[in-house]
């Protein structure tokens, strides 16, 4: 699969484990991480924008998971 994210792209390589569990083959998935500096607590949002026999493509949206200064207070 490919991921598109601020005007790069990444192939992906998904496994499956016991027919039901799907998960991103680690060298892959880490180029992606290191590139965009992902962290623990960050979200990432998957949108399918295409599908055939022998491709998927998503645009990846990331979320961070830093807490704005203003709600530090509270």
């Amino acid at each position: 699969m490919v991921l598109t994210f601020g005007g790069k792209t990444w192939e992906v390589t998904c496994n499956t484990a016991n027919n039901a569990q799907k998960f991103f083959d680690r060298p892959s998935w880490k180029a992606f991480v290191d590139d965009n500096n992902l962290k623990v607590g960050d979200g990432c949002v998957f949108e399918l924008t295409e599908c055939s026999s022998t491709k998927l493509v998503f645009r990846v949206q990331i979320l961070r998971g830093e807490i704005p200064a203003q709600l530090l207070d509270k």
